[in-house]
């Protein structure tokens, strides 16, 4: 199957240098390019068809390729490989663009990913991961940090049925789903993570923290989340106390 080009555009209250700087510099890179293995920095020389390479902290090589052009302060093309998982080794290059226009106080940010067909793993590991990434590095360069919160983590005893079960009352998408660990993330890249860690004990008393989650029609709501395996624990005028299929509560508010 065949996909188009895969663009986002981001506005961001940044000057030109600083941004271009958040895309090339190790330091910066660290700071928010958090693909599947953790926090990157970028290394390269920067003259077209040298190497480049995104290393975690323990030196591991997780994207690897070469640059094919770089016209600072407004355009960077690289083609890369992803290394981190044997089976995404197999699959093809594939091809980053940064272009970046300045609009008076703001630049606007074009991430283009050309896909392969050949490549059906890398697209959906691409995909789900630059929204992410790329907010976080909104985040980072008009407040300086990136993004707090990270990720939601809630302990379990089947970690693929649970985020199956989230993925479908929140409409989002399974970033991974392994017996031990699962995570969820939000498609436009805003909000935090959702994590499922596999846990040898029992879920024995009321959540310290649960999730409200907001609808124009409660009752229809109600309705389809008992239909993913929910079950309603109490009613109130503005909302409902539910429980997931495995006993942890949450709220459907008005």
């Amino acid at each position: 199957m065949s996909h188009a080009p895969f663009i986002q555009r981001l506005y961001i209250q940044t000057q030109l240098e600083a941004l271009w700087a958040a895309l090339t510099e190790p330091a910066q890179t660290r700071a928010y390019f958090d693909f599947m293995e953790g926090v990157m920095a970028i290394e390269s020389v920067w003259r077209p068809g040298s190497r480049v390479s995104y290393r975690t902290d323990d030196g591991q090589t997780q994207l690897e390729g070469k640059v094919l052009a770089y016209h600072p302060p407004n355009h960077l093309q690289l083609q890369l490989s992803l290394c981190y998982d044997p089976d995404l080794q197999h699959e093809p290059p594939t091809v980053f663009t940064w272009d970046i226009a300045p609009l008076d106080d703001v630049c606007k940010l074009t991430f283009t990913y050309a896909p392969s067909e050949a490549a059906p793993r890398t697209y959906r590991e691409v995909t789900t991961c630059m929204p992410m990434i790329l907010h976080n590095l909104r985040a980072l360069l008009e407040t300086g940090a990136p993004r707090r919160l990270k990720a939601i983590i809630v302990d379990c005893a089947d970690s693929a049925a649970l985020a199956g079960f989230w993925a479908a009352v929140l409409q989002i998408q399974i970033l991974f789903a392994t017996e031990q660990l699962s995570a969820l993330t939000d498609p436009a890249g805003i909000n935090p993570e959702i994590e499922f860690v596999r846990v040898p004990e029992a879920k024995l008393e009321k959540n310290r923290l649960h999730f409200d989650l907001r609808v124009s029609n409660r009752a229809v709501e109600v309705e389809r989340l008992e239909r993913l395996g929910a079950t309603v624990l109490a009613a109130y005028p503005t909302w409902t106390v539910m429980q997931d299929p495995e006993g942890n509560e949450f709220c459907v508010v008005d």
